[in-house]
């Protein structure tokens, strides 16, 4: 049993997803928030970058090329990004409600 546990604090609300990086540390994304947040080696908070509040929600996270990360959101957008360059839309799914 592990016997070293401290407490985090760093998302407002839970976690939506995680996603480990080549690098072997780790990206967590809060729901609500719309927080990234870089982990390092040592689970120490790294660096954090926040989703504009028009792409909703992050609720996917996946590594991209070199330092970019993939973001799906909660109003279909994919997003590419970086923590020095901020965001760029991939693409966003558009919805067809039927006439």
């Amino acid at each position: 049993m592990r016997t070293d546990l401290r407490p985090i604090e760093a998302h407002e609300k839970g976690v939506f997803c995680m996603c480990e990086m080549r690098s072997g540390t780790l990206l967590t994304g809060g729901g609500k928030d719309r927080k990234i947040i870089l982990w390092d080696h040592e689970l120490h908070q790294d660096r954090e970058i926040e989703v504009p509040d028009q792409y909703g929600h992050i609720r996917a996270l996946s590594e991209g090329r070199g330092e970019e990360f993939l973001v799906g959101t909660s109003r279909n957008f994919i997003l590419r990004g970086t923590f020095n360059d901020g965001f760029q839309v991939e693409a966003q799914e558009l919805r067809y409600l039927p006439s």
